[in-house]
């Protein structure tokens, strides 16, 4: 489960999001289908990604691959003017990210971005 978060926080992840009231836009439940760009093209990955942000700063990231496999791990969360910090144990990240009504683009260093929707 360690592995998965850092896994994802080590690709760099950058989350922007407009300050102005974003701890509460962004509490609840985000999914990817498994679509990344990467350097301008489309890359598809069997599986999906899911971030759950709770109203006490905590959260979950859960990945389940196209085979079914499930790894989930827990994070605290931390929103600074447009910079969100995710630790999970001894791994702290500062993330920016973009929030338009219910998509949630992840930006990470590389020209890599992902899209979350959120589950309603």
């Amino acid at each position: 489960m360690k592995r998965c978060f850092v896994s994802l926080l080590a690709g760099g992840l950058l989350l922007v999001l407009c300050a102005c009231g974003a701890s509460g836009q962004i509490i609840g439940t985000w999914e990817s289908d498994g679509a990344w760009e990467i350097q301008g093209e489309q890359v598809f990955f069997e599986g999906a990604d899911t971030l759950t942000f709770d109203e006490d700063g905590t959260g979950t990231l859960e990945v389940t691959t196209g085979e079914g496999t499930r790894a989930e791990t827990s994070f605290t969360y931390k929103l600074t003017d447009d910079t969100l910090t995710l630790t999970s144990g001894e791994v702290s990240v500062g993330i920016g990210y973009t929030l338009k009504g219910d998509t949630l683009r992840i930006e990470t260093g590389g020209d890599t971005s992902a899209d979350f929707t959120r589950v309603k």
